[in-house]
């Protein structure tokens, strides 16, 4: 067995991507007409939109895409801002300490002043201000505010003055109708804590719900609906919190067949695998993946980490690989079922669904189709028979309950017996069969949360990461 790597196969990243000729997810247009949307409405703002859609299903491409379109459009500034990456009070300093950074110096220094010069600031900031010398001492007085907002309500209604009294001159400053504006994104909002969350809205509704902002949030709004929010005895009352937060939200659609089939092809042609992958295989990966470019790279990651993993594969073939890893990720069960078994499990089951279709049919079987019925102790029903249609009947519901549960559970897919089909004949079949038993695939589908349940808790289900573990050949 040759140690050396074959650098055909490339993993692929879970990056968002934000230019147009990388885009597989056809965000582009969406993009666009968003931008011109925002851009066209500040005039009328505050306001909130929220990018809703489930893990994986392209929130965090979008809105790059926006925040790209909308830097180039005059008298916006963009800010980004990670919800995963903060917590408790952080969240709320940090998103406050980013918008005044967007805002020129001298107005931040000119109303922290102004507020100071007016009694309104704390004994302990006016000290501050009047000891200090230079540029640093509002700075510092500022960085006060900040770690006093965590345990000082007094602090906190100052900090919300120095915001509208800064943002108020900022877009004040704006030329005619061309409202100056801060574009603040806030991506992940879903994937954090519960406090976090709540701090974020605290921090858009109590903090920065001033003429020229705008913000742009991105979450599944059906976990977020789930959040802790005090006071709230039901799920109803969490959703109206957030519609006193929400003004309008853009559900990411489900990608049509043309576009889903043009982004498996673009990330098959992009890890190298375009090769390996049949129309069958294509339509499985359409079906099963519902759309989702992240479980799309999953699948082809764990591919390519195998075949770099194990050198045996590529001695083996690359295509029996592709077949047992797209096998492996849709069909656990009867994966492990071939592993279990010490018989051509793929052949049984396409035994099986022949069997099953001229029963259905009430047809005698053909040369050596009752073999399976032989095998499972079924009598073979002869149109001789009286009650034939009653013999062919009783025979099916006694097959179906001797094969192995996971065969009844998939037998009817047609996508899942094409798949098979693609493991070509017996021996064939039986060759790669003996090859997994002998030493499985060392890389795992990744774990994921279930749909609807709050992250952040479970096993990483949110990268295109696989979890390898190296197996022990026999």
């Amino acid at each position: 067995m040759s140690g050396v790597g074959d650098d055909r196969f490339l993993l692929l990243n879970d990056l968002p991507v934000e230019d147009e000729d990388s885009d597989l997810l056809g965000t582009s247009q969406v993009a666009t007409d968003l931008a011109d949307l925002i851009h066209g409405s500040r005039g009328n703002t505050p306001f909130v939109l929220a990018v809703d859609g489930r893990w994986g299903a392209g929130k965090s491409t979008l809105m790059r895409r926006l925040s790209g379109l909308l830097r180039d459009r005059e008298n916006v500034e963009i800010v980004w801002f990670n919800a995963w990456t903060a917590s408790g009070v952080s969240a709320l300093t940090g998103m406050l300490e980013r918008v005044l950074e967007k805002l020129d110096p001298s107005l931040v220094r000119r109303s922290f002043r102004r507020l100071n010069g007016g009694g309104l600031l704390g004994n302990a900031l006016r000290v501050g201000v009047t000891m200090l010398a230079g540029v640093f001492r509002v700075d510092r007085a500022i960085d006060q505010l900040w770690e006093r907002m965590s345990i000082d309500a007094k602090a906190r209604e100052q900090a919300r003055q120095l915001l509208q009294t800064a943002l108020t001159s900022w877009v004040e400053q704006s030329v005619g109708s061309q409202r100056r504006t801060i574009v603040v994104f806030v991506d992940d909002l879903d994937r954090c804590g519960d406090t976090t969350a709540i701090e974020i809205c605290e921090a858009i509704k109590l903090y920065l719900d001033l003429p020229g902002m705008v913000f742009v949030l991105g979450c599944d709004l059906g976990i977020l609906s789930r959040i802790a929010v005090p006071g709230a005895q039901e799920p109803t009352h969490v959703r109206h919190y957030l519609e006193k937060i929400i003004q309008v939200s853009y559900r990411i659609p489900i990608p049509t067949a043309g576009a889903l089939q043009k982004m498996i092809e673009g990330y098959a042609t992009r890890s190298g695998t375009g090769d390996l992958l049949t129309d069958a295989m294509k339509a499985l990966i359409a079906q099963q993946s519902a759309g989702n470019p992240r479980k799309i790279k999953r699948l082809l990651n764990s591919f390519v980490a195998e075949y770099q993993l194990d050198a045996e594969w590529r001695e083996f073939g690359a295509d029996g690989l592709m077949k047992a890893v797209v096998l492996q990720h849709y069909y656990p069960d009867f994966y492990q079922g071939i592993l279990d078994s010490g018989i051509d499990h793929v052949g049984g089951l396409l035994d099986y669904q022949r069997a099953r279709d001229w029963l259905l049919r009430a047809r005698p079987p053909e040369e050596d189709q009752g073999e399976i019925l032989d095998h499972h102790g079924v009598p073979i029903p002869r149109d001789s028979d009286a009650d034939s249609l009653d013999q062919y009947r009783s025979s099916l519901a006694q097959l179906d309950q001797r094969v192995p549960p996971a065969w009844r559970s998939v037998v009817e897919s047609a996508e899942f017996l094409a798949l098979l089909r693609e493991f070509g004949d017996r021996n064939e079949r039986e060759r790669l069969q003996q090859r997994l038993r002998r030493r499985p695939l060392s890389t795992t589908p990744t774990t994921l949360a279930p749909e609807g349940s709050r992250p952040g808790w479970t096993a990483c289900g949110c990268c295109g990461s696989t979890t390898a573990r190296r197996a022990t050949k026999a």
